[in-house]
């Protein structure tokens, strides 16, 4: 039994979603091609998914929001969907490796929907350099945020890895998110 009915009030605490949720997430995976928008890979290589950027429980107002969803393969879908709960530590690093074109998107979305989630807002706009200096620093300093200094060394090291990457023909696309550290 489904703990949601259609009115929007109402907060689905199931880990399933309703029809109506199963419906829309099959309209935006369509609308966008059946691919994964993180590695390109189509429904023939593997089961596409519906990521919800803001958790559809957490924030039901935006479960049927497209600016709310990430369109994914289920081993890309895995690894941002480790990462709920706990968007301001090592979590972030997944979010900052999304292409480009998606972390701007993605940005945008939760600066006018969720404008207090302020790391992962700055780990969308500056990338996986930003969210590896955050996490270290808060492992090694156990404060929140790294001089803006630390912040270039590790945004630094991720443009030569991002033009490593671009020599190896990649096309932006990624082959899977980096692994969780």
């Amino acid at each position: 039994m489904s703990l949601m009915t259609e009115d929007p009030t109402i907060i689905n605490l199931s880990a399933k979603p309703t029809k109506s949720q199963a419906n829309f997430n099959r309209r935006i995976r369509k609308e966008r091609g059946n691919r994964c928008e993180i590695c390109g890979a189509t429904t023939d290589q593997k089961p596409i998914e519906a990521h919800h950027i803001l958790d559809r429980r957490a924030f039901p107002q935006f479960a049927k929001n497209p600016e709310n969803i990430i369109v994914a393969c289920q081993p890309c879908h895995s690894g941002l969907t480790d990462c709920i709960g706990d968007l301001e530590g090592q979590y972030l690093i997944p979010y900052g490796s999304l292409p480009l074109s998606i972390r701007k998107r993605v940005a945008i979305f939760i600066e006018q929907n969720a404008p207090n989630l302020t790391t992962l807002i700055q780990t969308l706009r500056r990338g996986r350099g930003y969210a590896k200096a955050v996490f270290w620093w808060r492992m090694e300093h156990k404060s929140l945020y790294p001089p803006e200094t630390v912040i270039r060394e590790y945004e630094k090291e991720d443009a030569a890895y991002e033009k490593w990457l671009a020599s190896q023909g990649s096309n932006g696309q990624r082959a899977k998110l980096l692994p969780h550290i």
